[in-house]
């Protein structure tokens, strides 16, 4: 069963229902309009299109950077539930966003708050690799403690007592003995 794609002109919106087709579907209307109006949705789409589109126009180099408004043009990127992406205020945010987290660089000019001509840092290319191009994510994953290798120094007549995960260690210490703690 095929499904026809949904056709968003101006004023006029019409979903076709997957158990009647060629009827046109109210909750679906409802369904592609409802995020539409969720500005932090908009926005976190905005910065992961931006992101996603630099990477797919392999734009890593400070020579001849893409521009982006270039991306409205785009239907894979340009376009969130429907509706166009605005340069004004969706791709300036995203743009001035990710240019303040380090994931991409370029030109700015004094009536924009982002670059208007920008392409990806290391940064940006690592997150589109690995997060799909979903920065927030990025910086989740980055902001989480790394597991590792740690050092523990107690000196004196005391116990060492420490956290690690969800276990508590108490370690008698001998003073008299030489050499490191114990590792579990």
């Amino acid at each position: 069963m095929t499904r026809e794609p949904v056709l968003c002109a101006g004023a006029t919106t019409r979903t076709t229902s997957r158990l009647h087709p060629g009827r046109t579907s109210a909750p679906g209307i409802r369904r592609l309009a409802a995020p539409r109006a969720n500005r932090s949705r908009r926005r976190a789409a905005a910065k992961m299109a931006l992101l996603d589109w630099l990477y797919q126009q392999d734009a890593v180099r400070e020579i001849n950077p893409p521009a982006r408004e270039s991306m409205l043009k785009s239907p894979e990127h340009g376009v969130w539930h429907g509706q166009p992406f605005s340069d004004e205020d969706d791709l300036d945010y995203a743009a001035a966003w990710l240019f303040r987290k380090g994931f991409v660089k370029g030109h700015t000019v004094d009536e924009q708050e982002g670059p208007v001509l920008l392409y990806l840092t290391d940064t940006g290319v690592t997150c589109a690799d690995e997060y799909a191009s979903d920065s927030d994510a990025y910086l989740r994953a980055r902001s989480r403690p790394q597991a590792g290798n740690f050092s523990l120094t107690v000196a004196g007549d005391s116990n060492g007592c420490f956290l690690t995960g969800v276990k508590i260690f108490t370690i008698p210490i001998n003073p008299d003995a030489a050499g490191s703690l114990p590792r579990r």
